[in-house]
């Protein structure tokens, strides 16, 4: 059975991977030469999935 430090150390864990994906992302998202779908509300890049709203 699964203690709770183990828990905890592996959600520290998850945590750090969680960042670094995202810092992935990001880094692939801002280099991406977008390529948009429009909807009346948003716009997300077919290749990197950035979404952006166009509402305000």
């Amino acid at each position: 059975m699964r203690t709770a430090v183990d828990i905890q150390r592996d959600m520290q864990e998850l945590q750090r991977r969680l960042e670094q994906l995202k810092q992935e992302l990001s880094d692939l998202q801002h280099g991406c030469r977008h390529d948009f779908i429009r909807t009346p509300y948003m716009q997300m890049c077919r290749k990197c999935r950035m979404t952006e709203s166009l509402s305000w």
